[in-house]
């Protein structure tokens, strides 16, 4: 039988675990078993949680073990649930008696979450409601914090009376720490019914109809108080308005309606406060009147709100601007503001664009880390939380909306010509006039309440921001430079579709460039920001022969003098975007002489030996566009450098970005035949060494499986490298002999997934460059294809995906047709599922069909799988489900041609084996490809939209080593005629006797769709062709 306890029994239980260290560590255990034995000794505890007339100590012990215990056994002991509404009671009852002691309210909160959380809101609905008519005050405001912080959305059903009751504390209350409270609160409690709009209109309507209008009206009376004491509270309702308008667009229409020239008035006043805090100098600036304030406020924050701040700020006007860009970002949303924007789309930019300054963050970095600083330029896509990146992100919202496309690019370019000439009024008195049109004022006041002329002019005013004046010349220009660099792309498309529109803001950036800065690098951050937008738009720079050679001397000058290391790796990268875009002409440039292309390559070498490992591979890039186009600056860095070039090799082994990089570079070098001759030099013992090595390793241990992954990426890397001198060699001299033996040996025997690419890539390049090294080898490459193409399975086809490519060189170059290699490729190509290999495969046999077009065929046609599948179904069943994938003009005719001629030139033959019944659906198969392939020809704009979706630009790097195989073994004239071609094909099939029959049979077979498609075809070329 459980005996019952009072208060001060259950205490002296509890004084005594906390004076016995034995009972200490086991309390919890010791006290499940009292649990056992006493009926009511966890509502006695909870009461004593709020007996005032216990030690702070002793509750506070008391709170923590019996709310563990009671957590962990609420829904298991039955004991306890025997107690549940005795303690539910006695929680509610301790909040009461405890109004004035936050630390019990903690306590008790504590354990009320987790019983909601346990039981969920049904027996707590009433009594809660109950407790907030009767506790809640400026006193407890913390205790429903902590409430509707942790409790999930259930808790959204105690929120009207809420809403009620908090408005009467908020409305009276002048003290800045309550009202915080009292935000904090109301944006805890929208959270829990944030999903409602649509889904649950009742609860939205039963939560905000009662005080909403009185809410929101407070809250534009706070935002637009000025003393400095209300911004803290002015955050949070930013933070209100935010999370109002972003889950209940609907509801809050006719609010965004009547409030959005007030909240867009608020965003000038923030840069204003920026301009006060942020901008003159200081160091660590603060929006709080007291340190004891600023401490009470940011414990809320990291109270309740921790996960909300999703920014590292610098001083608390960051935290405003970044709320600020919510804002804007949230209201980007709203469909009605379309019209809105069209209108007030310059001052709405104009505002927003101000929010950049508060970014420091860039500036900082410069000096304190310069390779983060130019990693971070490069990537700045990635900083979400960057305020630069976040506001140029807000803006690009507009400029998805095609509506407003015109108006923004033209806003974004004349408050950038602003900027850059430190907002002189001249070029705004224009735009200021246009914008305060009668004709805009009456649809802005059709659309917006309350907005009469005052408050338009007002606004429109506003959006000059005159204290700018007050900063340093270079900033205006700085952001003027992002501004125009962020949206390079959407002016450049923009200006080349508005013919009447000229590049003149580029005439003029480059004409003041020349005349203050193009031998002045005092401000790094704005050297740097000039040649980003240099780079940015370097496709209209080029255009001009003046502009390249201001632009040129300035790059010059930079490498030339002490700049610092992250303006010369930007330089770097301004200079290969301009050889990038004008290529070879470049070297027309006289100040491209000597001892300035000397100056260019110790930048190199400078920047590469202080980089860090993250701003490298950014670095290596710009090297490829400059060796490409400079010749001279590309000998002298090998005759500079090759130092440099083995510390890349060496240091990053492993490290697959920088060494595909390092690739890169050399393989342009090597074209140069004075670099070639110092590559070939430094690199030829130790490709040698390497290979011997590696000779030495097959024949001791015959696998691959014991051999370390540092050692695979020295080979790796050897192989990459021989490859590339072996492609370049500047005579018919045979090199590297021996070292082919030892590349089949690899080959045959590897299992490493990307040696095996680098290698069978090398041994490609050799049979190119010279197939009369391997004329000894030819059985062994015989047999090394036939295990290849054997082991060639679905989960092997990444291993093998240059094969095909293999294949095709080795029996154009060297080989004669294996027919157990032919049928073994066929059985593969039955099964594969990569379409790199599939169309590759296809090539294959189209070349062979181009060379012996009766032996092929008939071939294709004899050959059965297990399964009686015929070599010549495979062939055409995988064109048919391949052909979006032949998309590239070289490639395509490799295949349609051999195809369209074989059906031309041999159609007796064809006539015979093709249109038989025996092969009618192989033939059926054929006519469709050849079908559609005419009708991508004859529209290829409506196929553009289908080759994207397919995301074929990753694959860019596979099409184009196919494209330079066909190219290297004899196919690199780009033939015209597929259209032509595909169109006698059809003129014949139609006209000619032997097999206009089959023609209208395969027709007569098609499903609508396919018939659609070829009267199409059918219907364009009637002068050809006589309709069906």
């Amino acid at each position: 039988m459980r005996r019952i306890m009072n208060s001060q029994e259950v205490l002296e239980i509890y004084k005594n675990i906390i004076e016995n260290s034995n009972l200490l560590a086991n309390g919890q255990e010791y006290l499940e078993k009292i649990i056992g034995q006493v009926s009511n000794f966890c509502t006695q505890s909870i009461f004593l949680i709020s007996d005032l007339s216990i030690d702070i100590k002793t509750r506070n012990y008391i709170s923590s073990i019996i709310k563990n215990i009671l957590y962990h056994n609420w829904d298991s002991n039955n004991l306890i649930a025997q107690e549940k509404n005795a303690i539910r009671q006695e929680c509610l009852a301790g909040v009461q008696k405890s109004i004035d002691d936050a630390t019990i309210q903690q306590n008790l909160g504590d354990l009320i979450c987790s019983f909601i959380i346990k039981d969920g809101i049904q027996d707590w609905k009433e009594p809660l409601k109950l407790l907030i008519q009767l506790t809640l005050s400026e006193k407890t405001l913390d205790f429903y914090c902590l409430i509707f912080s942790k409790v999930d959305n259930r808790i959204n059903q105690i929120v009207p009376i809420l809403f009620e009751h908090l408005l009467a504390i908020l409305l009276r209350s002048e003290c800045i720490i309550t009202r915080q409270k009292c935000l904090i609160l109301y944006y805890l409690a929208i959270q829990t019914f944030s999903f409602a709009e649509d889904v649950d209109d009742d609860l939205m309507r039963e939560c905000l109809d009662k005080t909403y209008c009185e809410y929101i009206n407070f809250f534009i009376q706070i935002l637009h108080a000025d003393e400095r004491k209300f911004y803290p509270n002015q955050l949070m309702v930013l933070k209100i308005f935010n999370s109002l308008f972003k889950e209940f667009p609907n509801y809050t229409e006719n609010t965004f309606q009547q409030k959005i020239i007030y909240l867009l008035k608020y965003l000038k006043k923030i840069i204003e406060i920026n301009y006060e805090f942020n901008l003159r100098q200081t160091p660590s600036v603060s929006f709080f009147v007291t340190d004891q304030e600023k401490n009470q406020i940011e414990e809320l924050f990291e109270k309740y709100l921790s996960h909300e701040i999703d920014i590292e700020y610098d001083n608390d006007i960051q935290l405003f601007v970044n709320e600020c860009i919510n804002f804007v970002d949230v209201i980007m949303n709203y469909t009605y503001a379309e019209n809105i924007y069209t209108i007030l789309a310059f001052p709405f930019i104009n505002i927003i664009s101000n929010l950049i300054f508060v970014g420091k963050q860039q500036e900082n970095l410069i000096a304190d880390d310069p390779n983060l600083f130019a990693a971070s330029e490069r990537d700045n896509e990635d900083e979400v939380n960057n305020i630069r990146i976040k506001t140029i992100k807000c803006i690009e919202k507009l400029l998805d909306n095609d509506a407003l496309k015109q108006i923004v690019i033209t806003s974004i370019i004349q408050i950038s010509e602003s900027m850059f000439c430190n907002r002189s009024e001249q070029p705004l008195q224009i735009i200021y006039q246009e914008l305060q049109t009668q004709n805009n004022l009456i649809q802005l006041q059709q659309l917006v309440d309350n907005c009469d002329a005052n408050l338009y002019n007002e606004f429109i005013i506003f959006s000059s921001l005159h204290k700018q004046k007050e900063l340093p010349e270079w900033k205006g220009k700085e952001i003027s430079l992002f501004l125009l660099g962020s949206f390079q792309k959407q002016i450049t498309s923009f200006y080349h579709q508005n013919t009447g529109y000229t590049f003149q803001f580029i005439k003029n950036l480059i004409q003041e460039f020349s005349t203050k800065y193009l031998e002045n690098v005092q401000n790094q951050f704005l050297m740097c920001r000039y040649y980003q937008c240099f780079s940015q738009f370097a496709n209209i720079i080029c255009q001009c022969t003046e502009y390249v050679d201001i632009v040129m001397k300035s790059l010059i000058y930079t490498f030339s003098n002490e700049s610092s290391q992250a303006l010369k790796i930007i330089a770097l990268a301004c200079l290969a975007s301009s050889c990038q875009h004008l290529k070879q002409e470049i070297n027309n440039f006289q100040i491209f002489d000597s001892n300035n292309c000397m100056q260019i390559v110790k930048s190199i070498l400078q920047v590469i030996q202080e980089s860090s490992e993250d701003i490298l591979p950014h670095i290596l890039n710009s090297l490829v566009p400059i060796f490409s186009n400079l010749s001279q600056v590309s000998n002298m860095f090998t005759e500079n450098g090759m130092q440099i070039i083995m510390k890349l090799i060496n240091h990053f082994e492993g490290k697959a970005d920088i060494q595909k990089k390092v690739i890169d570079f050399i393989h342009v070098l090597a074209k140069y035949p004075v670099s070639y001759s110092i590559l070939f030099r430094e690199f030829e013992q130790q490709i040698l060494n390497c290979f011997q090595t590696l000779d030495n390793f097959i024949k001791s241990h015959n696998d691959m499986t014991k051999i370390k992954q540092q050692d695979i990426n020295v080979i790796q890397n050897r192989i990459q490298i021989l490859k590339v001198l072996i492609q370049f060699k500047t005579t018919n001299e045979i090199i590297f002999k021996d070292c082919q033996n030892v590349l089949l040996k690899l080959l045959y025997i590897n299992d490493d997934f990307t040696l095996q690419q680098e290698a069978t890539l090398c041994l490609k390049q050799i049979i190119i460059s010279q197939p009369q090294s391997l004329i000894e080898n030819k059985q062994d490459l015989q047999m090394l294809l036939l295990k290849l193409v054997q082991n060639l399975t679905i989960y092997q086809e990444a291993f093998s995906q240059f094969l095909p490519n293999l294949i095709i060189v080795s029996y154009d170059k060297l080989l004669e047709i294996n027919r157990e290699i032919t049928e073994s490729i066929l059985v593969q190509l039955s099964q594969c599922k990569s379409y790199f290999i599939i169309i590759t495969f296809l090539v294959f046999f189209t070349r062979l069909i181009e060379k012996n077009p009766k032996e092929t065929l008939q071939f294709l046609i004899n050959f059965r799988t297990a399964d009686n599948q015929s070599g010549l179904e495979i062939f055409f069943c995988k064109l048919n489900e391949n052909y979006w994938y032949i998309n590239k003009d070289l490639i395509k005719n490799s295949i349609y041609l051999p195809l369209a001629k074989l059906l031309i030139i041999e159609e007796n033959l064809l006539q015979q084996f093709k249109f038989g019944n025996q092969e009618l659906e192989s033939g059926f198969q054929f006519f469709c490809f050849l079908s559609r392939a005419l009708e991508i020809e004859m529209s290829p704009d409506q196929y553009e939209n289908h080759q994207e979706s397919e995301n074929l630009q990753s694959h860019q790097e596979l099409q184009q080593c196919l494209i330079d195989d066909i190219c290297q073994i004899g196919e690199n004239k780009l033939l015209t005629t597929t259209k032509d071609l595909l169109i006698e094909f059809f003129q014949t099939m139609y006209t000619n006797e032997n097999t206009k029959g089959a023609f209208q049979k395969f027709v007569s077979q098609m499903d609508f769709d396919e018939k659609i498609a070829i009267e199409n075809v059918i219907n364009q070329v009637q002068n050809k062709i006589n309709p069906i």
